[in-house]
């Protein structure tokens, strides 16, 4: 496969846009998805007109001109060696709509008719994944037929994690989350999300990093439960100071846990397991909620049941839960030596 590059719909490009859309036409009449991601390609009455719609559905405020509720970038695939369009991918800023949230996603894609099965679908999505990054979103749902093998292969080929099956007007759809954080880079230390998990439920602490003070990190240690449940993490502490300052100012947060390690035979270093998570933290106002957090985190520490409801009841109401909620999670295993 050539090099590409997503580059946005211009003029310099119109007479190749529109043999695309003829080129489709021609070769895929009986595929009623046959311009997914190309929203108005099909029915715009000239490339430049197509061009145009584009650029209004950029802005939030222009989008709803050209009929659609959320703001989405359009990018043309051209492969760099002879500046030839070989498909067009789209990515919507959001997924807060009743259709895109469901199966719609986060982007749709159209491969050339020409220019199918050299791998272009996979390197698309994986650039349109980093333009996603760029713009903040964090991690993006994309949905394929069940009867779709080669879209699958594309989304499993860009990281992408099944959440579950839904049945829209007969068909079925797999509803794939694919994450725009970057990869761990030594692969091969990489611990499992069934790993990560153990080490999350065997810790008793971490670290707690925030944006404090005037942009600067600010890192506290943390007494953490871990409910397998919801898969967030839960902390308390005190209802004023910098941490709730921070907290206030911006909800993003990183977590980092490890465990004690251990040490093969006749080997001096420790082996550790540690598990890095980014997301987003919030004050926790339900007191029921609130309780159980409580409880959870103090039979972490001790069984004793007098002790558990002295902290419930004259310290827990001074005390702030905090949620925090995973938005990525790597772990690794890292040798000292």
């Amino acid at each position: 496969m050539d090099i590409i590059e997503l580059i946005e719909p211009n003029n310099q490009y119109a007479e190749q846009i529109w043999d695309f859309r003829q080129e489709i036409l021609d070769f895929d009449a009986d595929n009623d998805d046959r311009f997914a991601g190309c929203l108005s390609l099909d029915t715009a009455s000239s490339a430049e007109e197509w061009i145009r719609i584009c650029q209004l559905r950029k802005d939030e405020s222009t989008c709803r001109e050209t009929g659609v509720e959320v703001p989405s970038h359009m990018f043309l695939a051209v492969r760099k060696s002879d500046d030839r369009i070989v498909g067009v991918i789209d990515l919507r800023h959001h997924i807060n709509h009743p259709i895109l949230g469901s199966w719609g996603g986060h982007c749709g894609y159209s491969i050339r008719p020409s220019e199918r099965g050299k791998g272009y679908a996979a390197e698309m999505l994986r650039l349109d994944i980093l333009k996603a990054r760029e713009m903040g979103i964090e991690k993006m749902l994309v949905t394929c037929s069940e009867n779709n093998p080669a879209s699958e292969k594309t989304i499993l080929h860009n990281g992408g994690v099944l959440e579950k099956t839904i049945e829209v007007d007969g068909e079925t759809l797999k509803r794939y989350w694919i994450s725009t954080f970057k990869k761990m880079r030594r692969f091969k230390q990489q611990l499992s999300e069934a790993e990560c998990y153990e080490v999350l439920k065997s810790t008793k602490r971490g670290v707690l990093s925030l944006i404090g003070e005037m942009g600067y990190p600010y890192g506290i240690p943390m007494n953490h439960w871990f409910c397998e449940e919801d898969g967030h993490i839960y902390f308390h502490g005190a209802k004023e100071g910098h941490k709730i300052e921070a907290i206030t100012s911006c909800d993003k947060a990183s977590y980092c846990v490890y465990d004690e390690g251990f040490r093969k035979e006749g080997e001096w270093a420790l082996n550790i397991k540690s598990v890095v998570l980014r997301g987003h933290i919030r004050f926790v106002k339900d007191e029921e909620k609130a309780r159980m957090i409580g409880t959870e985190l103090v039979r972490k520490f001790t069984d004793d049941e007098a002790y558990l409801e002295h902290e419930l009841t004259h310290a827990l109401p001074r005390a702030q839960c905090l949620e925090f909620i995973p938005v990525h999670m790597s772990g690794k295993l890292v040798n000292e030596s």
